[in-house]
């Protein structure tokens, strides 16, 4: 039975399409020697909203000369664009509510003009609708709707009060700020700089909203534009669509969370009651001089409405962030705050006031927001605290580094520790080594409890190196974030001169460049992962004086990076980092190998650079020969 069915849907598909359309290819002309051009079909209409016409032609015994085409003044509303088979006629929207037509001549020098005309309908009804929905505290979803799809339109959400402290009162104001604002974005004409400023857009699109005020008039507007054939001109051609939404208060269950809070130096410990509430709860601390959350606030201030907006404000982000940032789902960030009573402790900056608030979470159409009055303490920080100890053991001292063990007096206390030249910290002070960590690596990790390390062929022979450790306040998740909280525990050390290895390589000579996707085309199972910018491939051979090897080690460079940055330089780079010798990627015009030979006793050579390789003016290589070199192994 159902291969009856099959075959009756193909006998209808063929009736269906024995009707031609209009943009159906023509066939060719009978045979006959007069010039003439051919339309499928000369009349054409299309709604309200536009869009594209393609009208089928042929042109017969045309010679050499093109077949033009022109329109009138007034039929502005549409281009065309002569194809080799078909002429294609753009329609702009049609906003003003009336039926229009018009027409365009198709001309060709040996031929008689063939007339095409365009009817369009008038749309009926608010071209453009605004809207808002899931409306909370202070987020919501804001929509705009274009019923036009070719039309741009230039759309925002701002608050009453804009309008009023811009002098904003007609249309025409309105667009001539918004076109002002155009200018702080990046573009070569008015087009590039509203394509870039995010307030234009076609059909429907929606912005989400965070930083909004509860209780504050807000105004979602929209208006239809269009712009000049250069795009250095643009025109306002709708009125103004708009909504005023007003954003709710904060909704506050009347929980009142209560706190027992000590501080012990630069820690805090807060032990959370609830009174009852099983719900969600936050706890959130900002500190006095905090310029990314100014939310502090001094004691014996009182707080106003605005500053538990703020509060209602910094929520939102903050949750937004953990949604869009990290990843997390709306039921995931609900898990993460505590409910009921709990206990809390924090590392904090040292002789700093801070406030400290608390308020009840719940969702609201979906979405996490705020639901109580916020609790307020305000509490000073003292001095660190620690009585940690660190001691650092070193062995196997060598050419190339040592082995090290960090051995810390308890394994509850965070600490960090670094391996450096003594050169870099050279006539420091400890608190001077400490702060030059910072401000080098801006954020270090922590650790606790007992490491050890080893480091050999890491670091640079006959040369002086320093261990440097300290224990710190574990403030940002896993990395420390700003002072000490011991002294500063320190080994000093230096390399053992460089015993020369039995071997050294000779010449170094680069193969490439091989373009990465036809590699994976013609290859699919290779594997390697190159820069998604510049998909280029090199290997390399390393020829030595013997056959003595352990171990070779080597990178690209660009050309003159181990002159210009020192060979020191270059051979930390080349040891330090996880690579293989036989291939690389670089987007560079020239390029350098360096690579350094490791003999069966474990000693090195000399650092051997290439001769410069001139990536530039190279042209691709056979992938067969690349495949052929790394399957090989003999390198």
């Amino acid at each position: 039975m159902g291969k009856y069915i099959l075959y009756l849907g193909a006998i209808l598909s063929s009736f269906l399409f024995l009707g031609c359309r209009a943009d159906e290819p023509i066939d060719e002309f009978e045979p006959s020697g007069d010039s003439e051009i051919r339309i499928r079909v000369a009349e054409h209409t299309i709604g309200a909203s536009g869009g594209e016409i393609k009208v089928a032609y042929a042109l017969k015994n045309g010679g050499d000369e093109p077949m033009t085409f022109s329109k009138g003044e007034n039929e502005y509303w549409f281009e065309c664009e002569i194809q080799e088979s078909h002429i294609v006629v753009t329609v702009e929207g049609n906003i003003d509510g009336q039926n229009r037509s018009g027409a365009f001549v198709l001309s060709h020098p040996r031929a008689k003009n063939v007339t095409i005309t365009i009817s369009q309908s008038g749309y009926e009804g608010d071209i453009i609708t605004c809207w808002a929905e899931k409306v909370n505290a202070t987020y919501a979803f804001f929509h705009w709707d274009c019923k036009l799809d070719n039309m741009y339109v230039i759309g925002m959400v701002r608050p009453v009060s804009y309008f009023t402290e811009n002098n904003i009162t007609t249309a025409k104001e309105l667009f001539d700020h918004d076109e002002n604002i155009s200018h702080a974005f990046s573009g070569n004409n008015v087009f590039e700089r509203f394509s870039s400023s995010g307030m234009m857009f076609k059909s429907q699109d929606w912005e989400y909203m965070l930083q909004l005020h509860p209780t504050v008039q807000y105004v979602i507007y929209a208006y239809g534009v269009e712009f000049s054939h250069d795009n250095e001109e643009c025109m306002m051609i709708t009125d103004v669509y708009y909504e005023i939404v007003t954003m709710p208060s904060i909704t506050d269950n009347g929980t009142k969370l209560e706190a027992d809070i000590k501080v012990e130096g630069a820690k805090l410990i807060v032990d959370v009651k609830t009174n009852g509430y099983t719900g969600a709860s936050n706890i959130v601390l900002f500190a006095e001089d905090d310029n990314s959350a100014p939310l502090y606030l001094p004691e014996g201030e009182e707080p106003d409405q605005l500053y538990y907006n703020n509060i209602a404000r910094y929520f939102n982000v903050e949750w937004y962030n953990m949604q869009y940032v990290g990843e997390m789902s709306i039921d995931q960030i609900m898990d993460s705050y505590p409910k009921g009573d709990y206990h809390f402790e924090v590392h904090l900056w040292p002789d700093t006031n801070y406030t400290v608030v608390l308020y009840t979470v719940d969702l609201q159409n979906e979405r996490p927001v705020l639901t109580s009055k916020p609790t307020l303490y305000h509490i000073t920080t003292g001095e660190p605290m620690s009585d940690l100890t660190i001691d650092i053991e070193v062995s196997n001292i060598n050419a190339h580094g040592c082995d090290y063990k960090i051995i810390p007096s308890n394994d509850e206390d965070t600490y960090a520790f670094r391996h450096v030249k003594t050169s870099a910290i050279e006539g420091m002070t400890d608190d001077e080594i400490i702060q030059y960590l910072f401000d080098v690596e801006h954020v270090i990790p922590t650790y606790t409890g007992e490491k050890m390390y080893s480091n050999a062929d890491l670091y640079l022979p006959d040369t002086e190196y320093s261990i440097l450790a300290f224990g710190g306040a574990n403030v940002q998740n896993n990395v420390l974030d700003g002072y000490a909280i011991t002294p500063l525990f320190r080994y000093d050390y230096r390399t053992l001169k460089a015993v020369p290895a039995n071997n050294r390589i000779t010449n170094i000579e680069i193969y490439g460049p091989y373009d990465y996707y036809e590699i994976k085309r013609r290859y699919p199972n290779f594997e390697f992962a190159p820069s998604i910018a510049y998909p280029f491939i090199f290997c390399w051979k390393i020829t030595t004086e013997n056959d003595d090897v352990a171990q070779i080690k080597s990178t690209l460079y660009s050309a003159g990076t181990a002159e210009y940055y020192g060979y020191d330089f270059a051979w930390m780079y080349t040891m330090a980092l996880l690579k293989s010798y036989y291939y690389g990627s670089s987007n560079y015009d020239k390029l350098e190998v360096c690579a350094i030979l490791q003999d069966s006793n474990g000693n090195y050579s000399g650092m051997f650079v290439s001769e410069p390789f001139d990536f530039k003016n190279a042209e691709y290589r056979d992938p067969a020969e690349f495949m052929e070199i790394i399957n090989s192994n003999k390198w």
